[in-house]
């Protein structure tokens, strides 16, 4: 299983969470979740994987497009509409 990290968005039993804090105990891990909304909202509730299905909610917000180095040219480029050059 991925490590999530306190702070990281997840969905846990069809509702949202965010991960309160995690703790290692071998082959399972215990985290403790928070309520992220809704009926749920504030309240902590205690999961040990991977015998629940934790899924960790990816947003995109407000990032910006990644830096492309492009073989030969030299210098980067945030352009996505050119050519991706596959490297040597």
């Amino acid at each position: 299983m991925t490590t999530l990290l306190p702070g990281t968005e997840v969905h846990a039993r069809r509702l949202p969470w965010v991960v309160a804090h995690t703790e290692d105990m071998g082959q399972q891990t215990l985290l403790r979740l928070r309520g992220a909304e809704g009926a749920v909202s504030g309240l902590e509730f205690d999961l040990l994987t991977p015998f629940e299905e934790v899924e960790a909610v990816i947003t995109h917000g407000n990032l910006t497009p990644a830096v492309i180095y492009q073989t030969g040219s030299g210098s980067p480029t945030n352009d996505p509409s050119g050519p991706i050059k596959k490297r040597a």
